[in-house]
């Protein structure tokens, strides 16, 4: 049985926990019956509730869930090896991992110290060790699943040895909606919307949107609706950036937003979306021209292109900036004019709308998923050693940290 462990009792919603969330739903369609383990505070277990999945429960802070599995479960991992390994006791249960974050594994090795905000130090030759080490492993054990082919670009760009490594594509999925049927809202308002977390590499993206549509000084009002678990966060980045909204700019905030909602807002009100990850799908499901947002670790000196979702390679939904600069797309301008200026709002959102329901449509890839996952011959107790590796790793950190506290 596929048994899904993300991080316990996260109530916010989030990509992964969207992703769990809909391909739990779509296997139960099929009678296909998942584990999910969680607590009874966490949005994948509420929101399956809600939604009346029948699911196998297994509550994270009762020491019986981890005598709840065996060889035959499947344990759907993202990245946290040694939590995994610590968790299960070396219990013999099969193990694929989906790699939906792009520094998931090539960052996991590195010794990495914050002192006076610098990073010591990456540590490449040991970090690429290891990863490759592991990486190899998942490829013969056929146990790599990665969201997208851009993603496994990344993989290669590290370390010119993962050409030939065995993985499978399952992207990210959705539910496809009916697609919105009119034109943009108003001729002399702009309406975008931006969805994020309360994460710097999230609010930092759209600071840099904000301040740019400042700086283009339209003569339209300019109307965002802004979806986070946490709005107020954005607002203190926008103090503290010494932002100052002008009259034609007002922002709209909408907390602890679910799909649901979001989608109903974007049909009525949003002409055009920027996102990453999963929340780009919300928009592109119903026809809302879309945007895509790359994620940054700092305020940038360079001028940022923006690129629609529908012209992106390897089905990416935003790279990390820090470790892949974006080169293609076009000004924050072009991609206006082509909605407002252009009369190009139907024809977008035709495009956003084939391409979710081409790439991403649930009913095509939990099939996908399914097959990628039940072929991995990989054991949770080949992981031994990744466990002992991170657990030293860790342990340096912490002792460095003192030394420098």
């Amino acid at each position: 049985m596929v048994t899904f462990f993300f991080h316990p009792n996260i109530t916010t919603p989030g990509g992964v926990q969207s992703l769990i969330i809909n391909i739990s739903k779509a296997l139960f369609k099929r009678d296909i019956k998942i584990k999910l383990i969680d607590t009874k505070d966490g949005i994948i277990y509420r929101e399956l509730k809600t939604n009346n999945v029948t699911f196998e429960f297994l509550d994270y802070n009762d020491d019986k869930t981890r005598d709840s599995v065996d060889e035959n479960d499947i344990l759907v991992s993202f990245g946290e090896f040694q939590r995994d390994y610590a968790y299960f006791r070396n219990k013999n249960l099969r193990y694929v991992f989906w790699s939906v974050f792009h520094d998931a594994l090539i960052t996991k090795f590195n010794l990495r110290v914050s002192i006076k905000y610098e990073k010591y130090s990456k540590n490449n030759f040991i970090s690429r060790f290891f990863t490759s080490k592991l990486v190899n492993l998942f490829s013969d054990k056929k146990s790599l699943i990665v969201m997208e082919e851009a993603h496994f670009d990344l993989y290669k760009r590290y370390n010119s040895k993962f050409k030939n490594i065995n993985y499978s594509t399952v992207l990210i999925p959705i539910n496809i909606d009916k697609k919105i049927d009119r034109d943009i809202i108003s001729e002399d308002e702009i309406n975008i919307a931006y969805i994020g977390r309360e994460e710097s590499w999230k609010i930092l993206p759209f600071i840099h949107l904000l301040e740019e549509l400042i700086n283009l000084n339209l003569p339209k009002k300019i109307k965002i609706h802004l979806f986070s678990d946490n709005c107020s966060a954005y607002f203190d980045y926008i103090k503290s950036s010494d932002i100052h909204l002008p009259n034609h700019i007002c922002i709209e905030t909408y907390d602890n937003y679910n799909a649901k909602s979001i989608k109903k807002i974007l049909s009525s009100n949003v002409d055009i979306l920027f996102a990453m990850g999963t929340s780009l799908l919300e928009g592109a499901s119903i026809g809302i021209p879309t945007v895509i947002l790359d994620a940054f670790d700092k305020k940038i000196n360079f001028e940022y292109k923006y690129r629609w979702l529908h012209d992106e390679d390897g089905y990416s939904l935003g790279l990390p900036i820090w470790i892949w600069p974006n080169k293609r797309g076009g000004s924050l301008m072009s991609i206006l004019e082509q909605i407002y200026k252009n009369n190009g709002f139907k024809e977008i959102s035709d495009k956003s709308y084939l391409y979710a329901k081409k790439y991403h449509d649930i009913d095509k890839i939990v099939d996908d998923f399914f097959t990628s996952v039940h072929q991995t011959e990989l054991k949770l107790k080949d992981l031994y050693w990744v466990y002992r590796v991170l657990t030293i790793k860790y342990s340096i950190q912490k002792n460095i940290k003192k030394i420098f506290t």
